[in-house]
């Protein structure tokens, strides 16, 4: 029969292996976390990657900036859909949605059309660092419904107007 010292003994005695078993799986998941990190930043090249383990949810996280999972994602959705951030968020657009086109390729209310296409640039803007190219403009432009012949003339509207400007040749950026 054992006595109370013995008893007290081999709690103290599994609480320490539980102990050793719990430390051992801290720093298991905390390689896996670091792993995870690794093969996600040699994948996104120069991408941030901050890696954790919550051991109250059993989560790990790896967080990245916005602008490099919106490009990413945008670099295999095909238009008129978009990735975005609103308010710390990532979105998916219907680019196409925020003009209200007629069939013949014109779209109907001036301000709105001045802001969806000053929308659309912002947000190609945001993915390259040196501006919005206009070919991938037109492209998004076109894909949301309007010709490229008016795509262009509105852009070009929006230069005479001092809204968009041409740092370079062929690439834009909004005031």
């Amino acid at each position: 029969m054992n006595t109370r010292g013995e008893a007290t003994e081999g709690i103290a005695e599994k609480l320490e292996m539980a102990h050793d078993h719990l430390e051992r799986v801290d720093g298991l998941l905390d390689e896996l976390a670091d792993d995870i990190e690794e093969i996600i930043t040699e994948e996104l090249e120069d991408a941030t990657v901050e890696t954790s383990y919550d051991i109250e949810t059993g989560r790990i996280e790896a967080k990245l900036p916005y602008d490099t999972i919106t490009s990413r994602i945008n670099e295999r959705v095909e238009l008129p859909y978009f990735v975005g951030v609103e308010d710390e968020r990532v979105v998916i657009k219907n680019i196409s949605e925020q003009f209200p086109v007629t069939e013949d390729g014109e779209v109907k209310s001036g301000r709105q059309k001045t802001r969806a296409i000053k929308q659309v640039i912002d947000e190609v803007e945001e993915r390259n660092d040196d501006g919005a190219p206009l070919g991938e403009v037109l492209g998004m432009l076109t894909a949301a419904g309007l010709t490229k012949e008016r795509a262009e003339i509105e852009i070009e509207k929006l230069k005479q107007k001092g809204e968009v400007y041409e740092p370079k040749h062929q690439v834009l950026r909004t005031t």
